[in-house]
């Protein structure tokens, strides 16, 4: 498409988010879809094992010679971490309605900024830390805890935000020695097995119409990643990074359609608090990227 090279690179960036968005929010409607046809292990299988297929452009390019690697431990690691994410968050998906789920899901970006101050170093100020305490703030008015306790759904996808981000901040670290390629590869490539031995045990043969919708939550979950990362790659991050958060905005709809869920004020007031703790961190590394760069310049 000749006519969209042609827009300027936020307008592309904001683009390609939003369809980000907008796959992102079938996806995990899909996994909500199928809670009572699918163990939730099972859904987590199909969702890696249809990823695979997916690198097989990156093996008939360079073979598998060219992912040769010795740090297999450490990819075993990361796919573990990958797949206990996804089956807390697709079974914190089939306990909660579609729009809170994906709501408090946007904490994960809060999570990282809170590890990368102790993993990768990066500065601890107090801002950082203000903007932090109100993505979380954002959080509690979602789940409204009472003095029986928080809904355990919702404790399932705030420990699928934490998992999520420990394996973010993995990939960055890692990064530093792996090429990019290899660390998607392997990720991928060892996480499938790994999830077919619980969903084994409760395992259901899917019928041709199952495989379907299993096939598209897959797909559309990988194209979201996609584009995702090619939206950061070309456009600016503060002009991007608030498009993402309209994935609350899909998942509320197709909630209100799909499912007839209709999320409360509460639920909206602490979805933008949380929107706005993560465009506000994605300002601040913009930022702070400038000025690393300005500084290495001078």
């Amino acid at each position: 498409m000749s006519w969209f090279a042609k827009l300027p690179p936020n307008i592309r960036g904001i683009v390609l988010m939003a369809i980000s968005a907008f796959c992102y929010a079938v996806m995990t409607a899909i996994v909500r879809g199928l809670r009572h046809d699918f163990h939730f292990t099972e859904v987590v299988f199909f969702r890696l094992a249809f990823g695979v297929f997916a690198m097989a452009p990156v093996l008939i390019k360079g073979g598998f010679a060219s992912m040769k690697t010795d740090k297999v431990g450490r990819y075993v690691y990361r796919a573990g971490l990958q797949g206990a994410a996804m089956a807390c968050y697709y079974l914190g998906l089939a306990l909660l309605p579609l729009a809170m789920g994906v709501s408090l899901y946007n904490l994960t970006a809060i999570f990282i900024a809170v590890l990368a101050i102790f993993v990768l170093g990066e500065p601890s100020v107090l801002g950082r830390w203000m903007v932090v305490a109100l993505g979380l703030a954002g959080a509690l008015i979602i789940v409204r805890p009472t003095v029986e306790g928080v809904d355990f759904g919702a404790l399932l996808v705030i420990a699928s935000c934490v998992l999520y981000a420990l394996y973010q901040v993995d990939a960055k670290v890692l990064s530093r020695t792996e090429p990019v390629p290899h660390i998607v590869f392997w990720t991928m490539v060892l996480s499938a097995p790994m999830a077919l031995v619980p969903a084994a045990f409760f395992w259901t043969w899917p019928t041709i119409e199952q495989l379907f919708w299993l096939f598209i939550m897959s797909v559309s979950g990988t194209f979201a990643n996609w584009a995702m990362t090619q939206a950061y790659k070309i456009g600016e991050m503060t002009a991007i990074a608030p498009v993402s958060y309209t994935q609350m905005v899909w998942a509320g709809v197709i909630g209100f359609f799909v499912f007839s869920e209709v999320p409360d004020l509460y639920m909206w007031i602490g979805a933008g608090m949380i929107a706005a703790a993560g465009i506000l961190l994605s300002q601040m590394e913009a930022r702070r990227a400038r000025l690393r760069v300005a500084a290495q310049t001078a």
